[in-house]
């Protein structure tokens, strides 16, 4: 916002310039003529053209940021009047969780709180063990795994792998 605005500042300086420029070009072709030397009014005329230009150029520039920084402090205030009402709602919810923990004695409002996050994670991995299981099942009674007969390893391997499993199941279906 700053930056716009120190651009608007400078593009109405230097308008101002140009449009001083071009009326100094101006008395001097005036005093060229009067002088007699119409060479040096004409480029004094030209000179007061090319800054009539710039500074109409400028001029334009100058009334888009003007409405552009018009349209910015439009904004701020909108944003300022948010942030404000945020502010009052934080502050009235800080309140409220502070007069929640003080009721249910602070410390063990906090504990409960972790807990309840541990249990819900817990029921996050369990729901995706379930997807998992079910895609299996899915996939076994659709003929998707190859019935080929296995080598004495490779049965024991499964069965170990099987009982660690069951295992598992059965500790977090205590927990």
């Amino acid at each position: 916002m700053a930056r716009s605005i120190a651009a608007e500042r400078l593009l109405a300086r230097q308008a101002a310039e140009h449009r001083r420029r071009a009326e100094h070009g101006l008395n001097r072709a005036r005093l060229g003529l009067a002088a007699g030397n119409e060479a040096a009014a004409r480029r004094a005329l030209a000179e007061r053209v090319e800054h009539d230009h710039a500074a109409v150029v400028l001029e334009e520039q100058l009334s888009q940021a003007t409405g552009h920084n018009e349209q910015l402090r439009a904004s701020l205030g909108r944003l300022q009047v948010r942030q404000a009402l945020t502010r009052q709602r934080l502050a009235a919810w800080s309140a409220k969780a502070h007069v929640a923990s003080l009721a249910c004695g602070g410390q063990a409002a906090t504990a409960a709180l972790g807990h309840a996050l541990a249990q819900s994670a817990t029921l996050l991995e369990d729901l995706e063990r379930a997807d998992y299981e079910t895609d299996a099942l899915i996939e076994l009674e659709a003929g998707g795994l190859a019935d080929e007969p296995l080598g004495a390893g490779e049965s024991a391997a499964i069965d170990d792998e099987l009982e660690r499993l069951r295992s598992e199941t059965h500790v977090a279906a205590k927990s």
